[in-house]
């Protein structure tokens, strides 16, 4: 084993049996993935028994992020620079497209309904058909953004929903507002001007 570690380059260090607390930085780490685990089956309503794609989903998403010395695990690790515009809550709902070289027949449904569980690949979810426990591997889902967790305030994001952002509710009340000042005003002068009947 030393052997090895030191031709990898790697620094092997001993501590005493049944004494984790001596290893702090597995232990930190351990306990980070933990508690993103607990938070995730929390919000998505999935039952305990798919922990394991929780936990695997937050390591995931762990490693596409700056960690405390500002580096990306995963770029340091391909060499390339990452994209995180295909990331999406777990356990967001969506519906899974059926393709034509399935398969299906013509009156037959184009896609089903499912629930994301995790990450593949770059563009590639794991994600557990609505209703049952049967996982599939999918590139092609489109994803209901009715729930609370797709409201974003971020400028190019979710579009659809920014109607509910502080900034946009005010002026659409302002508009609003607006729009119904013109037309009284629009109603007192058609009342105060005469009417050709010609």
């Amino acid at each position: 084993m030393r052997e090895w570690t030191n031709k990898h380059g790697i620094e092997h260090e001993f501590m005493a049996p049944y004494t984790s607390q001596s290893n702090g930085v597995a232990e930190r780490g351990i306990g980070i993935l933990l508690e993103g685990t607990r938070a995730v089956l929390f919000n998505s309503g999935l039952p305990l028994s798919w922990w394991g794609h929780a936990t695997m989903s937050v390591a995931y998403v762990q490693n596409l992020f700056p960690n405390t010395r500002g580096l990306v695990p995963e770029e340091l690790w391909t060499g390339q620079q990452q994209n995180i515009s295909h990331l999406v809550p777990f356990g967001s709902i969506g519906f899974v497209n059926i393709p034509e070289k399935s398969g299906r027949k013509k009156l037959d449904a184009r896609g089903f309904k499912a629930q994301m569980v995790g990450y593949a690949g770059h563009k590639v979810y794991v994600v557990k058909e609505w209703g049952s426990n049967t996982v599939y591997h999918t590139s092609n889902m489109i994803w209901q953004r009715s729930e609370g967790h797709w409201v974003s305030e971020v400028k190019g994001e979710d579009e659809d929903l920014q109607f509910l952002t502080p900034k946009t509710i005010e002026n659409s009340k302002s508009t609003s507002n607006q729009t119904a000042t013109d037309h009284n005003q629009s109603l007192d002068q058609a009342a105060t001007t005469p009417q050709s009947l010609s």
